[in-house]
């Protein structure tokens, strides 16, 4: 069975909702919007291919907005903070941890890119907050960039997909609200990983870095494959749940649901910002 509390209910009135184990996450946002009052996403993946000369440009759904995005944040940290235990010895500690934008990419931010997910207008400003305090301390931030030279290099993912990011082409730059300044490093990776082939852990073990703060797209793939590949790398794993998207929210739970369960501390951005001001640095 899966306890569900009320989002902000706090002592005595407290009401812990029991669900079966079987219920699916899209009907568990449907019943959590109901206890909480908030209007429902629509969790169903809306892929709406349309021609731009000879590709494919898919339209996802709108699941989160900038109006919405706090009290659906909430909820999914109810539902992550009822599924999986405490992690007490885990600290984010902004002085050993480093910011990584994953793949904020014109391609999937900005409403002209082929595979444009409506979700990153709302993280946007929750990646620039984490920016600005990163920045105010001289903290480690890390970008990416997935994008590929041609088929050559396309892997497994030009046999799973039919369509890819190029290299040199504008859907491959940063979307301008995130460009990174010109002491911080830039990684063109080819594969979820951001690992994988890449200087990533070579950079964060000269800066003595031993915590990765995960951000940006697409929540439930690079995202959590880059979780996945830090944490068997022996650094702390946190992500940010109102600074990550996907094309959906179900699997963006989902994705929550998977790391916190096994790899990482699901925190809001909000917390992580009173911890960066709390700490001593």
């Amino acid at each position: 069975m899966l306890a569900l509390s009320k989002a902000g209910a706090t002592g005595p009135h407290t009401r812990d909702r029991v669900y079966p184990r079987h219920v699916g996450v899209g009907e568990l946002a449907l019943r959590i919007s109901f206890e909480h009052g908030l209007p429902h996403a629509d969790t169903t993946h809306i892929m709406r291919p349309l021609k731009r000369g000879r590709l494919m440009v898919k339209r996802f759904a709108e699941y989160v907005t900038k109006s919405t995005l706090s009290n659906r944040s909430e909820a999914w940290l109810s539902m992550v903070r009822n599924s999986v235990p405490p992690r007490p010895g885990l600290t984010i500690d902004p002085r050993r941890c480093a910011l990584l934008v994953i793949d904020m990419l014109h391609y999937f931010a900005h409403p002209s890119g082929r595979c444009y997910l409506p979700a990153t207008e709302a993280i946007i400003p929750r990646i620039v907050s984490l920016l600005d305090a990163w920045r105010s301390f001289g903290g480690t931030v890390v970008f990416t960039r997935h994008c590929h030279e041609g088929e050559h290099d396309l892997g497994m993912l030009g046999r799973f997909f039919s369509d890819y990011i190029r290299a040199g082409k504008e859907e491959s730059h940063i979307v301008h609200e995130l460009t990174p300044r010109q002491d911080e490093d830039i990684i063109r990776k080819t594969t979820y990983d951001a690992f994988l082939g890449t200087e990533l852990e070579s950079i964060l073990r000269r800066k003595a870095t031993e915590q990765v703060l995960i951000t940006g797209v697409l929540t439930h793939m690079c995202c959590e494959t880059t979780a996945r590949s830090a944490f068997c790398r022996g650094f702390e794993v946190y992500v940010a749940a109102d600074a990550m998207a996907s094309s959906n929210e179900e699997r963006h739970v989902c994705s929550l649901l998977a790391m916190a369960d096994s790899v990482a501390v699901v925190k809001s951005t909000s917390e992580i910002l009173q911890r960066c001001v709390s700490t001593s640095i």
